[in-house]
């Protein structure tokens, strides 16, 4: 399975959403991302937030394994951006590299505990 991920670059800003966690959603958001490390950055305005960067773990098992995509993922995904309009879907279509495949798959989501 292969997931969409940030890859560390000084030249480029990201955009996204920032959600508000207490201190106990976050130790389960670590708990539920074990393919990513925890990882401080610094926003646009100088705070500073947590996001989730492929742990060398997680990157090693999407690379050993066949890569197929959610087709429901990706047009979640690019959804989101044309909601942003049509520069910012050709941005993420521009930096975001095609999966090599797609399937219909089912996905059940789980409450974080």
């Amino acid at each position: 399975m292969a997931f969409l991920a940030l890859a560390p670059d000084r030249t480029t800003d990201v955009e996204g959403v920032l959600f508000e966690v207490d201190d106990e959603r976050l130790a389960a958001l670590d708990r539920r991302e074990v393919n990513y490390d925890r990882t401080a950055v610094t926003l646009c305005g100088g705070e500073r937030a947590w996001t989730y960067l492929p742990s060398p773990g997680g990157a090693a098992r999407a690379r050993a394994q066949p890569v197929v995509v959610a087709r429901a993922y990706r047009d979640a995904v690019r959804s989101a951006y044309a909601a942003l309009g049509r520069e910012a879907l050709r941005a993420f279509d521009a930096s975001t590299d095609p999966p090599p495949a797609l399937a219909d798959l089912v996905v059940e989501l789980q409450p974080l505990r």
